[in-house]
């Protein structure tokens, strides 16, 4: 009995190890059977078809030989049959029609490749051993991470996603998930983030400033009103066709290109991180609300042939321009454009009047409420208004 017990355990295991993999997909078996799309040792070449004995079927133990799977432009349009390769680490299943993908058993997976299929559903694997998902170019409206955690390269861009979940993905180095419509996006507890392209969404707010580590930050043609840099790595920044209304770069000393056109609300820009003899290109026209951009050195500003617009200058006291540091006392300026003499009018004692430049030179100082100057250019000026101790930025004309 025992000897008959043996027996048929190693007849079970033998049928289960020789049984025949259903594939439904005509094309996806040919290339299976016929063609080189089987990575036997893990090194991300093709080595051969998956049919090593040869019987034009896949039987479970050919199935499970396999450590990758390359099976690109064969016009695949279900992938059935794949949950059947358990021991895959990586998947390239690039320009096929597939639109579903299920790879929930494949869990040792580490690499998924699924570009330019039509895939509006993808089930990732049931584990944590995945780190790379490219899936561009497909109709996804939802993924998700949460299982993923090991995850440091996402590349999902051109897909219809709504909203994106990467709080799990404390791994996550790069992140490109452009031409999508997501209006939501929270980077805060992906730490070691290196590249953010966020390009072509539904975006209003995006905070970088828990990103010690990012370099390249593309956030173009968003709907963009405010944007909090504050990092000290970043390198690349392109802000083109967004709404924002205030740029502050005085933090992000690593900047060296930087772009920020056709932002139509635009009036506040401050790039004067403290280097900017670094920057290597600064494109910030077709603002029409931007008069000045605060900089470092206005001469070494003026001398680089930087792109903005004509009526824009550089200045060292833009920020100041602001208007708000003295929300509760009312100052005003008159008459403004003045020829001669200009009058500081203030519910509270004036300590002292300074008169700036556009490029930071102090060119008049008084105690008075009245000043005369006639003697000066005509041009934009900024008045620094100081009240017990402290001070507020008028701009205005000198006709």
């Amino acid at each position: 009995m025992k000897l008959d017990l043996t027996f048929f355990l190693l007849f079970v295991g033998s049928i289960s190890y020789g049984q025949i993999v259903t594939i439904p997909d005509a094309n996806f078996k040919n290339a299976l059977v016929n063609e080189f799309t089987i990575d036997f040792d893990g090194d991300g070449a093709a080595d051969g078809d998956a049919d090593t004995n040869n019987d034009g079927e896949i039987q479970q133990s050919e199935a499970e030989a396999a450590l990758g799977l390359i099976v690109i432009g064969r016009f695949v349009d279900s992938f059935v049959g794949i949950e059947s390769f358990v021991n895959l680490v990586s998947v390239n299943i690039n320009n096929n029609n597939a639109t579903e993908l299920d790879l929930s058993s494949n869990i040792n997976l580490t690499s998924i490749r699924s570009i330019n299929n039509d895939l509006v559903s993808l089930i990732l694997p049931n584990s944590s051993t995945l780190e790379s998902l490219e899936c561009a170019v497909n109709e996804l409206v939802t993924i998700d991470f949460s299982q993923s955690i090991n995850l440091n390269f996402i590349d999902i861009d051109g897909n219809n996603l709504t909203e994106l979940d990467v709080t799990n993905n404390t791994d996550l180095i790069y992140l490109d998930c452009d031409f999508n419509e997501i209006s939501e996006l929270d980077v805060s507890q992906n730490i070691i983030l290196e590249i953010l392209d966020v390009e072509a969404n539904n975006l209003s707010f995006l905070d970088v400033s828990n990103n010690p580590n990012l370099r390249i930050l593309d956030g173009t043609f968003n709907e963009l009103n405010n944007v909090i840099l504050e990092n000290d790595n970043l390198i690349t920044v392109n802000l083109d066709y967004n709404l924002l209304t205030t740029v502050d770069l005085s933090q992000c000393p690593g900047v060296r290109e930087f772009r920020c056109t056709n932002n139509p609300n635009l009036a506040n820009l401050d790039i004067s991180n403290g280097t900017i003899t670094d920057f290597d290109h600064v494109i910030v026209d077709d603002n029409p609300n931007l008069f000045c951009i605060q900089v470092d050195d206005v001469a070494y500003a003026n001398s680089q042939g930087w792109k903005k617009d004509t009526w824009a200058s550089y200045s060292k006291f833009c920020t100041l321009g602001i208007e708000n540091n003295l929300s509760l006392i009312n100052i005003s300026l008159t008459p403004n454009p003045v020829q001669e003499f200009l009058t500081i009018i203030s519910d509270f004692q004036i300590d002292e009047i300074r008169v700036y430049s556009l490029n930071g030179g102090l060119v008049y100082d008084s105690h008075e409420s009245i000043i005369n100057l006639s003697h000066l250019k005509s041009g934009i000026y900024f008045s620094l208004i100081i009240i017990d101790g402290k001070g507020i930025i008028k701009k205005f004309v000198k006709e």
